[in-house]
């Protein structure tokens, strides 16, 4: 029982870790996910959106 929920945090851990990574690198979330090769400018602006405080 102890060892599940110490996995079930360690997974939830690494999910936000991972989360947070694709937040900041809106890019690279849409390059893994929807497999979509952006050109350079779209990658700035997705980074751009990935990035902004509101």
């Amino acid at each position: 029982m102890i060892l599940h929920q110490i996995r079930d945090i360690r997974n939830t851990k690494l999910w936000a870790r991972q989360i947070a990574y694709w937040r900041t690198h809106l890019d690279v979330f849409i390059w893994s996910y929807f497999k979509i090769r952006l050109k350079d400018t779209q990658r700035v602006v997705a980074r751009q959106f990935g990035n902004a405080d509101t």
